[in-house]
């Protein structure tokens, strides 16, 4: 048995494939992003505290 694609069909599997490439390189940088925009709010609330820490010590 034999199975035979279109050019069309060729054609609509590709632009899928790239379709679910481009999602899922989105998903990943939109994580990234969050993640070390977390990081960087956490960094600078610690430093906040101990700057608050050592003027109420000082």
């Amino acid at each position: 048995m034999r199975v035979e694609m279109n050019g069309g069909a060729i054609v609509i599997v590709a632009i899928m494939l790239i379709g679910l490439l481009a999602i899922g390189l989105i998903v990943y940088y939109i994580r990234k992003g969050r993640e070390e925009q977390a990081q960087a709010n956490a960094e600078a609330s610690a430093s906040d505290e101990k700057s608050a820490a050592a003027d109420t010590e000082g």
